[in-house]
């Protein structure tokens, strides 16, 4: 009598098919989304490091979330002002 020993990944493969490739900028642009729906209508900023700026550049500045929550998400998720350039750290 033999047995076939399958991992537990090959068989969500087998039922599930391949994942479609997610790079870590969608992971984080999926997450900051997520987030910023699920926060209630406080004041919030948004900021992105840029290397050749020596620091932070404000993108949205500090100011009531529920007027700019949708511009917000779909500039971070749809925008290429986010994308990374250069090495990651």
């Amino acid at each position: 009598m033999s047995a076939t020993l399958y991992s537990p990944n090959y068989i969500r493969y087998l039922r599930n098919g391949p994942r479609a490739p997610t790079t870590r900028m969608d992971v984080v642009k999926t997450a900051a989304a997520s987030f910023l729906n699920s926060l209630p209508n406080i004041n919030v900023g948004v900021m992105r490091f840029d290397r050749r700026a020596q620091g932070g550049m404000v993108m949205s500045p500090v100011s009531m979330l529920d007027p700019k929550r949708a511009r917000l998400i779909d500039e971070i998720t749809n925008s290429d002002r986010y994308e990374p350039v250069g090495i990651r750290p």
